[in-house]
């Protein structure tokens, strides 16, 4: 969001009318935009941003770049997100037939690209969303899970010691109730921190934070899975913005939003650095709206 600035500022000097072409460079190598329909089928860049935030209209929007395989999330992460979702997207099934989950706004992925899915990828390694429900975002999703092969990620959730799952529907998501409902089209700032070594999970929506926890065994058949993938050359290579899966490998629900900042953290980010954070980026993101 930082580098896009600097695209805004060089715009506004031009007469009215005119536009000058937007550098993608500025915002880090290998970014991909799809969607963003412009004439003749090309990518139309000026439909992806605002002054502050990406746009994605939920419908064909959404962006890609590039996973550093070597950032392994062992003990465990922090995700934050700041924006707004202004309703429910899109929904397909790129293998046909029935849709589920028409209630999940995707936010995020890694995934693994492939030429010979339907959708260009294969795998869901990471996931993090939201449910909709009575005009509202009511629920938060997030899954950390071997996308080949289900099995260790099954085993451990039905474990008698895999303690602490609530709202639990399928094995590989969970599934965390927000205290007070988030309404359409209003911003938020959103963190869910996770350590991986004793299992404390903690949520802050805006200034406010509740604590769950998942078992330790799935965290360690997490990294087992991870090392069994680094063997067979089959981890993630792909990060995507503004559109996830849920329900079925190759169903994908887009994002109807307007995304300030994204950040993934490879630790459980301090009650204090929330709090830093939290006040760094509503005050750049009022800077960016001022100016």
């Amino acid at each position: 969001m930082d580098e896009y600035n600097e695209i805004v500022e060089e715009n506004k000097s031009l007469p009215e009318g005119q536009k000058k072409e937007f550098d993608i460079s500025k915002l880090g190598n290998g970014i991909e935009f799809h969607g963003y329909d412009g004439k003749n089928g090309e990518v139309d860049l000026s439909q992806a941003f605002t002054k502050s935030s990406f746009v994605f209209d939920g419908q064909d929007d959404y962006l890609t770049f590039p996973f550093d395989s070597g950032s392994r999330l062992d003990g465990g992460f922090s995700i934050e997100f700041y924006g707004k979702i202004n309703g429910n997207g899109k929904h397909f099934n790129y293998e046909g037939g029935s849709l589920l989950n028409e209630n999940y706004v995707g936010i995020f992925n890694i995934l693994i690209k492939s030429e010979q899915a339907p959708s260009g990828f294969l795998s869901n390694d990471f996931r993090f969303g939201f449910y909709m429900g009575d005009n509202a975002i009511n629920m938060m999703v997030f899954n950390i899970f071997p996308g080949v092969d289900h099995g260790l990620w099954y085993d451990s959730c039905h474990d008698e010691d895999a303690i602490g799952w609530t709202n639990l529907n399928f094995p590989w998501n969970q599934e965390l109730d927000l205290e007070q409902p988030l309404e359409l089209g209003n911003v938020f700032y959103f963190v869910a921190t996770l350590d991986g070594k004793s299992g404390q999970e903690y949520i802050y929506v805006n200034d406010e934070k509740t604590e769950s926890s998942i078992s330790t065994k799935f965290w360690q058949n997490y990294l087992n899975y991870l090392d069994e993938a680094e063997e067979t050359d089959t981890l993630p290579d792909t990060y995507v913005l503004g559109k996830g899966n849920m329900g079925a490998p190759q169903i994908f629900h887009y994002a109807n939003m307007e995304c300030y900042s994204l950040r993934l953290y490879n630790r459980p980010l301090t009650d204090d650095e929330v709090k830093e954070s939290y006040k760094k980026t509503l005050s750049y993101h009022e800077f960016l709206e001022q100016n």
